[in-house]
């Protein structure tokens, strides 16, 4: 398909050395990560042998994971590039302060003036690839692919600063400015270009490119399609737009099967639309299907109290146990859902212990009956209340008091 991110994965696990082999006809992207945490993103072509060398930093852990940091060297083909652009432009958010450096210093009326004086940083940015082919330190293929995918993300967030910037217009002449502008970057730094598919970065600025293009167009009709993020997909070569599109459809289903969000479901329902027998809609629902039987196993006491209380001492009261889990959560609440997908575990860990859940809405009195098909939906084990607002209050007091004094009484 020679797709940058829709080619799947390789896992190896290894002690001290491990040879790979990629079997490619052309240039594209390669992303290497180890234990799941950055590691290196390099443009390989076919014939390419790259030796990376890692070793874990020492006295050196990361903050976000607990895990070790790790130092990369890397050396035969075309290696220099590879330095060059990890640390460069990995992550192209490196070259965003010289944008909006211009943005911030320009006249926001003049905005095509802007764009000349980003067009010669951008070739500023961009010199550093031609000075590596000029001395024969770059393959013509790897080069094309960093100087596409440098070049693009650039492209992009700019296109993305004027989008933003047309949004929040309430002139229709600066509007229109607008549009001319971005389909003016779109056609001079080759927005259209399905080249940039094979690169890390340079695909968003394609698709971003499809995305505008959907929406302008009046022959299309179909008002949610216009509306998803994913909607870049319908203007995929049909060759692998299934599979492209399908991806984003299921992955989220892998990644976190209960956090069925609203966005998550407009894509489902429009990819349905167009393929409706896929066997990525047969594979999401297979793990949502899975994941209900796990669940429904695990299902033993749910009571949902509708009942006001104007503490959290009168809901604890009801209860003669010494410990609680308890759950504050709003069925609008993404993350709070999420969750949901590991409740099992938790579940038996609490039963063993002997430990009652409580589960806390903090959602409106009006939404209760969402309130209460989403308990059902998940299954959720334990006792269940919708805490009113001087319990939200409550809660908050109790968790400040404890960030305080690391202890909580009620």
């Amino acid at each position: 398909m020679d797709l940058a991110y829709y080619e799947g994965s390789i896992t190896k696990h290894m002690d001290s050395t491990l040879q790979i082999e990629l079997d490619r006809n052309s240039e594209i992207f390669f992303r290497l990560l180890f234990n799941n945490q950055r590691g290196a993103i390099l443009a390989i072509n076919p014939g390419d042998t790259i030796d990376i060398d890692v070793r874990i930093a020492k006295d050196s852990v990361l903050k976000n994971t607990g895990m070790p940091r790790y130092q990369i060297t890397l050396s035969k083909s075309n290696y220099l590039a590879h330095n060059v652009y990890r640390d460069r432009f990995n992550p192209i958010s490196k070259t965003f302060p010289s944008i909006d450096s211009l943005i911030n210093e320009s006249n926001t009326e003049d905005i095509f003036e802007l764009y000349d004086k980003y067009k010669e940083t951008l070739n500023q940015k961009l010199k550093v690839w031609d000075s590596l082919l000029t001395v024969k330190k770059i393959s013509l293929p790897v080069y094309n692919l960093y100087f596409s995918d440098t070049k693009a993300g650039m492209n992009r967030y700019l296109v993305r600063h004027f989008l933003n910037q047309k949004a929040r217009s309430k002139s229709q002449t600066m509007i229109n400015l607008y549009d001319s502008l971005i389909q003016k970057i779109f056609k001079e730094q080759r927005g259209s270009n399905k080249y940039l598919l094979k690169t890390y970065i340079g695909g968003r600025f394609y698709e971003t490119y499809l995305t505008e293009k959907i929406k302008n167009n009046s022959t299309i009709k179909d008002t949610l399609l216009k509306k998803i993020y994913e909607s870049f997909y319908f203007l995929f070569d049909s060759s692998y737009r299934e599979n492209a599109w399908g991806n984003s459809v299921l992955l989220p289903a892998i990644i976190s099967p209960y956090n069925e969000n609203i966005a998550n479901k407009a894509n489902v329902t429009v990819f349905s639309k167009y393929y409706p027998n896929s066997i990525y809609l047969k594979k999401m629902n297979a793990i949502y299907d899975s994941i209900r039987m796990i669940r429904q196993k695990a299902y033993s006491h749910q009571e949902i109290v509708s009942s006001n209380y104007a503490s959290l001492k009168e809901i604890f009261d009801l209860h003669k146990e010494r410990f609680f889990f308890v759950d504050v959560w709003a069925t609008w609440c993404a993350p709070c859902i999420g969750e949901f997908a590991y409740i099992s575990q938790l579940e038996k860990q609490l039963d063993s212990l002997n430990i009652k859940k409580i589960y806390l809405s903090i959602d409106e009195r009006m939404d209760s009956t969402k309130w209460k098909e989403l308990i059902k939906k998940y299954y959720l084990n334990g006792y269940h209340y919708i805490a009113d607002k001087k319990i939200q209050v409550e809660i908050i007091e109790h968790l400040l008091h404890r960030k305080e004094t690391g202890g909580c009484v009620i």
